[in-house]
């Protein structure tokens, strides 16, 4: 039973591959969902967890590894919330991949990581009003059956993933574990809809993936998130200084910055140790303001 569980914690996780190039044939089979060869997902912005469920005790392990211990970060400690709700729902002997997150999806890992990289008292002391979910979004192992090598299709359906009490019609005794969010419709409608609420975006996966640990497998899985475009930007204007320049680059290395204006006049930013009568604003830029001057 031991080695069942050391097989797992040792494992190096698998990577999800993040291809920017969307016009490739196959990432359109994917997004488009071909042949209904694919399942789409909510990809919330949060931390990966894999959870190792024993038989009175729970690891959370992080994705990175500690340059201390030289092994898998542990979060078992900050989130014993989560930690109650996977003992009380799923069998001894299940590994759990999902992400520790907010449940309101305009929250980022930067949040999610203010409370799982301090120490513990500050995490708990930081979800006294808000706690963190954990969205489970694969299942690499059930009630002591290694299933890895099943297809994504079969390892994850509701009779490993779902918290108990829901298969037994009773209020869901989970409320702090989720089954990540599937797609039903168009995943591309989705994204977009995802996009406008503040979400991040969305995880295809081949239904018959088969889990590889410590690769990344093209278009076994493929991540979409919001892209930003190029703009192109006019400057119509300059602002009026709003502090002392406290630097030491010498006035003659100093960059000035110019902008023509569409009266064709030159506005010019630098650091005034003269007096200059035409300075914008009427103020006194000596004494190593940052001024704004007519050239």
């Amino acid at each position: 039973m031991e080695e069942f569980y050391k097989n797992f914690m040792n494992q190096v996780p698998m990577k999800y591959y993040d291809s920017r190039d969307h016009t490739k044939v196959k990432a359109k089979d994917m997004i488009a969902n071909k042949d209904n060869q694919f399942r789409g997902f909510l990809k919330a912005d949060g931390e990966w967890s894999r959870a190792i469920i024993m038989q009175d005790e729970v690891i959370l392990q992080s994705r990175s590894v500690s340059t201390i211990t030289g092994t898998y970060g542990i979060k078992t400690e900050h989130v014993p919330h989560i930690v109650a709700e996977l003992l009380s729902n799923y069998p001894e002997g299940t590994v759990l991949l999902g992400e520790l997150g907010y449940e309101d999806i305009t929250k980022t890992s930067k949040d999610v990581g203010s409370i799982l990289r301090c120490l513990v008292p500050k995490a708990l002391k930081r979800q006294e009003k808000t706690k963190l979910i954990f969205r489970v979004f694969d299942c690499l192992a059930y009630n002591m059956v290694d299933l890895r090598k099943l297809p994504f299709d079969e390892r994850f359906n509701p009779v490993y993933i779902t918290p108990s009490s829901i298969f037994l019609m009773r209020e869901p005794a989970a409320k702090y574990i989720q089954v990540v969010e599937e797609i039903e419709g168009d995943f591309m409608e989705y994204a977009e809809d995802l996009w406008c609420r503040g979400g991040e975006g969305i995880m295809i996966v081949r239904r018959d993936m088969i889990y590889h640990g410590g690769s990344r497998k093209a278009w076994d899985t493929l991540k979409i998130k919001k892209k930003l475009g190029h703009i192109d930007v006019k400057v119509i204007g300059a602002l009026a200084p709003t502090k002392l320049y406290s630097g030491t680059t010498p006035e003659e290395l100093w960059k000035y910055w110019e902008l023509i204006t569409p009266q064709g006049e030159v506005v010019k930013a630098k650091n005034f140790r003269e007096d200059k009568e035409d300075i914008i604003n009427g103020e006194d830029m000596r004494n190593g303001v940052i001024g704004i001057y007519r050239g």
